[in-house]
């Protein structure tokens, strides 16, 4: 994987897409629109593996987001990687070397992310993004109205 073509150096396969689709995720909750709470969820889970080196993936949140992405592919994504982490032998060893698993996650969660953009209809980003762009519009015509005594 060439590291500079990811994600996470803000230069991902579906960039433009990744971006327009970030700007309809809320600061906290779910998406009001399905396809793109996926996404939101496999945002959170592409982060925890780049920043986190994936130490939050046992938590029962990042668990639940995980089983959310999968409920759009056939197979788990990332669970056999992930499951790899936890193959050891007698001593406590990994079987597997640990920055092998973690290269190999890394890949599987840009994979992750193209496939969730990949499943997100075209036309969505534009109906929200003209939403999102009319609320905050909105909010802020009431802000001036308010300052002004209105």
């Amino acid at each position: 994987m060439d590291e500079k073509s990811t994600y996470w150096c803000e230069s991902g396969k579906y960039q433009e897409e990744a971006d327009k689709l970030d700007t309809l995720i809320p600061n906290e909750g779910h998406c009001n629109d399905h396809s793109v709470d996926i996404f939101r969820c496999a945002r959170n889970t592409y982060y925890d593996i780049m920043n986190n080196g994936a130490c939050n993936m046992g938590m029962k949140t990042r668990i639940s987001e995980l089983d959310e992405v999968n409920e759009i592919f056939e197979t788990p994504v990332l669970q056999e990687t992930i499951e790899r982490f936890e193959n050891t032998n007698d001593d406590g060893d990994y079987i597997d070397d640990p920055d092998d698993i973690y290269g190999d996650l890394c890949i599987e969660a840009e994979n992750m992310i193209n496939a969730c953009i990949e499943n997100i209809d075209s036309d969505i980003y534009e109906d929200a993004i003209e939403k999102r762009s009319n609320e905050r519009a909105l909010k802020q015509a009431n802000k001036v109205a308010k300052l002004m005594g209105f």
